[in-house]
């Protein structure tokens, strides 16, 4: 499905429901805000990288660029 999903142009998948695996409210907003960077500012964040270690998230923090883990 993922093969699929990339090879449509312009599409943006986001959230659980996007990208059929879990993700909890914080990767959801993350893939949202880095989707709205891609379509305004031309940017190329892979969404698909977001929520690949299936770590406890809340161990981590949102920044600029992703998630970074906590010491």
């Amino acid at each position: 499905m993922e093969a699929f999903l990339r090879g449509v142009k312009n599409l943006s998948v986001i959230g659980r429901y996007g990208t059929f695996k879990y993700n909890n409210q914080d990767h959801s907003i993350l893939m949202g805000l880095l989707a709205a960077e891609n379509i305004l500012n031309g940017t190329c964040h892979d969404l698909w990288q977001i929520n690949t270690d299936y770590e406890y998230q809340e161990s981590s923090v949102i920044t600029k660029t992703g998630l970074k883990k906590l010491p």
